[in-house]
């Protein structure tokens, strides 16, 4: 089970999503550690407006260390029916 805490901007755009803890691994063992991830250039792709770029990163006492970022070049859609 994850809870994910969500921040909205003025816009109402998802600006960040964060986790008290989610396990990564150090040395081996897995460390619950404080997750957040920021999102922005929204942008609308078949009719839904998506953030175009982002980045991701373990909040370590140090500071944030991104692990991943990144940029959209090509969204694609399964609707079910």
């Amino acid at each position: 089970t994850v809870t994910l805490l969500f921040h909205f901007d003025a816009q109402g755009f998802i600006d960040t999503v964060s986790a008290e803890s989610r396990y990564r691994e150090v040395d081996g063992s897995q460390v619950a550690t404080p997750w957040q991830g920021r999102f922005w250039e929204y942008q609308s792709r078949d009719g839904m407006l998506i953030p175009l770029a982002g980045e991701v990163a373990w909040l370590l006492e140090a500071g944030p260390q991104p692990y991943w970022r990144g940029r959209f070049e090509r969204v694609e859609y399964e609707y079910t029916e």
